[in-house]
C-alpha cells in the first residue's frame, strides 16, 4: 500500500456574478496540484506537482493571488484540465494507493473540477483526512486545525511557502511522519455525513467565534481563507463574503450573505501575541442599519491600513465592538 499526500490551490470567481452554478456549483477551479508519495511505512519516496489553467474562473481572485502568489500570466502557463489530471494519476499508479489529506476541503473541490470537465470520479481511492488523525493523537479537541498550527504543535519547520500545493503536500507528509500512522489509520473514523440543522447552527456560531492562532506575521494572517469563512448562525451553511475591507489597521469587516436566512456583517481582527506569533478573533452580526453605517464607513488603505481618524471605531456595532 501507498499513500499520495495531496494538496491543491484553486482560483474563485472575482464577483458572485461570475460564479458557475451549472451543470454544478463550482466553488473553485483547480490551479495547483501537489503530491508527495509515501511507501507503506510512510517514509517519502517522490513529490509531483503540476501548474493548471483554468478555463472558467481565469482571472485570479484579489485574495486567492494574495495567499498564493499565483498572478493571471502564471495561470496561462498551466496545463489543461485533463492533461494534468492524467499526468497525476498515473504518477500515483495502480490502484493500490490511499490519498491523504490536511483537511475536507480537497476532495470535493477535486470531485467537482473532473465532473465539471466529464471525467469519472468513481476510481478515486480511498482517503483519510489527516486533521483528525492529528487531533485524536496530539490536540484531542476534536476540531480542525491550521497546517501551521499542527506544526508549531509538532515542533516542526513549516516546509516551503504556506499555500503553495507542494510545499503544502510536503509539510502534511512531515506530519505524517511523527504521528503513529498505523495506529491513526487503524482507528480512523469517518466524519459523520451530516449533522441535524439545530447542531450545524450551533457548531456555526461556535466556529464564527473561534481565534484562529498560529500565524508567523500580520500578512499572513490577513491573507489565510479559513480565517474568513464564517456560517450561517441559524443553518449552518457557510457564508458567501462580499468584498473585504478595512475598517482599522488590524480590522478588515464583510458584508456576508446566507441564501435562506440574508446577510450577516462579519468581521476578522487580527492581534499580536503574548509570545510570539499572531492570532485572529472572529465576530459575526446580524446587518442591521448599525452594521451597515459600519461597514458604508470602511475604506481599503494600502497594506489594509485604512485612513481614518481613530475615533471612527467607535462606529462598529456593539456586538462587534464586545466580541472584537
Amino acid at each position: 500500500m501507498r499513500y499520495v499526500v495531496f494538496d491543491m490551490e484553486w482560483n474563485q470567481a472575482v464577483t458572485k456574478e461570475k460564479i458557475i452554478k451549472a451543470p454544478l456549483f463550482l466553488h473553485g477551479e483547480i490551479v495547483q496540484l501537489g503530491a508527495v508519495m509515501l511507501d507503506e511505512s510512510f517514509a517519502a519516496l517522490d513529490s509531483f506537482e503540476v501548474f493548471i489553467r483554468p478555463v472558467h474562473y481565469v482571472r485570479m481572485n484579489s485574495l486567492v493571488k494574495r495567499l498564493t502568489g499565483l498572478s493571471n500570466a502564471r495561470l496561462k502557463e498551466g496545463l489543461p484540465f485533463a492533461e494534468a489530471m492524467a499526468r497525476f494519476f498515473d504518477w500515483c499508479g495502480g490502484a493500490d494507493y490511499c490519498f491523504i489529506t490536511w483537511g475536507r476541503d480537497d476532495m470535493p473541490i477535486l470531485r467537482e473540477n473532473l465532473v465539471l470537465h466529464g471525467m469519472d470520479t468513481a476510481f478515486l481511492p480511498p482517503v483519510y483526512d489527516l486533521q483528525r488523525v492529528f487531533d485524536a493523537q496530539i490536540a484531542q479537541e476534536n476540531r480542525q486545525w491550521a497546517l501551521a498550527t499542527a506544526m508549531e504543535k509538532l515542533a516542526l519547520p513549516f516546509v516551503g511557502r504556506a499555500h503553495d500545493a507542494l510545499s503544502d503536500a510536503e509539510s502534511t507528509a512531515c506530519i505524517c511522519a511523527a504521528l503513529d500512522m498505523p495506529r491513526g489509520l487503524a482507528e480512523y473514523q469517518e466524519p459523520p455525513k451530516r449533522e441535524p440543522r439545530k447542531r450545524q447552527a450551533k457548531r456555526a456560531r461556535l466556529a464564527n467565534a473561534e481565534t484562529v492562532r498560529g500565524f508567523a506575521s500580520r500578512a499572513q494572517a490577513f491573507c489565510d481563507m479559513a480565517a474568513r469563512q464564517f456560517y450561517c448562525p441559524e443553518c449552518g451553511a457557510e457564508l458567501t463574503c462580499g468584498k473585504w475591507l478595512s475598517f482599522s489597521g488590524d480590522r478588515k469587516m464583510a458584508m456576508a450573505s446566507c441564501e435562506e436566512h440574508g446577510e450577516y456583517m462579519v468581521r476578522i481582527r487580527v492581534k499580536k501575541n503574548a509570545a510570539e506569533g499572531y492570532r485572529i478573533c472572529r465576530a459575526l452580526c446580524p446587518a442591521d442599519d448599525a452594521a451597515r453605517a459600519a461597514f458604508a464607513k470602511a475604506r481599503p488603505g494600502r497594506h489594509g491600513r485604512a485612513k481614518r481618524p481613530a475615533a471612527q471605531a467607535e462606529s462598529a456595532p456593539a456586538a462587534l465592538q464586545a466580541s472584537l
